[in-house]
Order: C-alpha cells, then structure tokens, then sequence
C-alpha cells in the first residue's frame, strides 16, 4: 500500500463550509437537547455561515429564555461576541429572492429559507436542531439538510 505525504509547499485543503440555523446557535449558550453535538460544531474544522437575520433570531430567543429566567441577561453581550467571532455573517439582503422563491417552493417560512438560501447558494449543508424544519426539507434536500443530532459527538 502506497501512503501519499503532502508536500510542504501544497496549499492547505480547503475548509468545510456548513450553515448554522438559529435553532443551533442558540445551543451553543442553552442548555437544550443536543446541546453537546450543536456545541461540537464551534471546534470543527468548518467555516460556519449564516444570513444577518441569525443575530435577529438570537435576541428573540434570549429574550424569551430571559423572561422565563432559563438565561441570564448578562449573558447576552458575551453570546453575541462569540457568534460574531465564530460565524461569518452573510448580509440577507443578497438572499432574498432565493428566499422566497424556496419559501413558496417548499412551503417553509422566509426566514427559514434565508438560512437554506444561504446553503445552496453556498453549495453546503445547512444544520438545524428545528425538527419541522428538518422533517419538511429531508426528502426534498437529503444533501442539504443535516440534523443536529446527527453530528458526531465529541470523544
């Protein structure tokens, strides 16, 4: 058997681009189901991506978790940080027509398909940990689409 070593001078292979959803992110700071392997996505070797609208999503979500006393407000500017710093934000506004059209096409709400816009134009997976979400665009997307509980586990 032949093993090939990489030369020195080859350029380093190109990172995974995958799509992270709100219902994700959010993971990353609750404490949820499949909050290990949504977690384990921030130490892979991707380029994580999602449309402007994910910090939206986010304040929405803290907000209720604050007023249920599940999350504490201190919390919130350190998340944020964190996201910008983990995540390339994409502007939503180069997604918009792709938006609707998937939105209409797959009878999923715009903001949804913002994130999935983003995938396919992006040619990568999107994650999500939203179960209607995922039961909607598997058959349709199987390549696209990418559960969160289907992510490895971290040793």
């Amino acid at each position: 058997m032949r093993t090939e070593i990489a030369d020195p001078g080859d350029p380093p292979p190109t990172p995974l681009l995958l799509v992270t959803d709100a219902s994700v992110v959010a993971k990353w700071f609750l404490d949820e189901e499949h909050r290990t392997e949504a977690r384990s996505i921030r130490s892979m070797p991707y380029i994580r991506l999602a449309p402007d609208f994910l910090l939206i999503e986010l304040g929405s979500i803290f907000t209720k978790k604050i007023r249920r006393g599940e999350f504490s407000r201190a919390n919130v500017g350190p998340s944020f940080r964190a996201v910008r710093n983990l995540i390339d934000i994409t502007p939503g506004s180069s997604l918009l027509d792709e938006a609707l059209g998937l939105a209409l096409l797959h009878q999923r709400s715009f903001y949804d398909s913002l994130y999935l816009a983003l995938a396919l134009q992006e040619g990568c997976q999107l994650v999500t940990a939203d179960e209607r979400l995922y039961n909607a665009l598997r058959s349709a997307l199987p390549h696209t689409i990418l559960w969160v509980g289907d992510l490895p586990k971290p040793a």
